[in-house]
């Protein structure tokens, strides 16, 4: 027994594979499709050439429908495409990002790692002269808590340093008396 209530579910409809409109109306009064003639004229109770005529208008009909099948199912084909191209070029743009973000948190990380420097003033004004700084000696007595002599703190012993200190390549060591504060090579 089978309830009446129950009802099948639409299967989906199977795909075209042949462009139907490609397909030409095959000729029925051929011997070929005499078979179908004769079925035809004897349901319908008609001639040879109406149940011809028949036949022609109901494959026109179907080829009709088929036509609409398959432009919604390349349709719905191209949509589909359409949304996997989408698809796929959101998860690239996603990727790009995604490494593009990786890289710059790299970059920055990196850059952290960098002494910054300051800002540098182009129009800045530069003295003509260094300032006077202490010389080697003086400081390394002035470290090791040691009487230095006055004269070390003055331009002219700060010249005879920078002096001495500027000509001589950096091959040679210059090594300075702890007592009079002389250089010597």
């Amino acid at each position: 027994m089978a309830d009446s209530s129950w009802t099948m579910s639409a299967l989906p409809e199977p795909c075209l594979t042949q462009n139907p409109h490609l397909a030409f109306c095959p000729n029925f009064s051929n011997q070929d499709y005499d078979l179908f003639c004769q079925g035809v004229m004897a349901l319908d109770l008609i001639n040879s050439s109406a149940a011809i005529a028949k036949l022609v208008i109901d494959w026109t009909a179907r080829n009709d429908r088929d036509k609409e099948k398959w432009e919604r199912q390349t349709t719905s084909d191209r949509e589909a495409d359409l949304e996997r191209i989408r698809v796929h070029e959101a998860l690239e743009v996603k990727a790009w990002l995604i490494a593009e973000k990786d890289a710059e948190e790299k970059r920055n990380k990196k850059n952290k790692k960098k002494p910054q420097l300051d800002k540098f003033d182009a129009q800045a004004k530069v003295a003509d002269h260094l300032e006077h700084h202490i010389p080697l000696y003086a400081q390394t007595k002035i470290n090791d808590r040691k009487h230095v002599p006055l004269w070390y703190f003055l331009p002219e012993a700060a010249k005879d340093t920078a002096a001495v200190e500027l000509t001589a390549p950096d091959s040679v060591h210059l090594l300075q008396d702890k007592d009079s504060g002389s250089l010597s090579l």
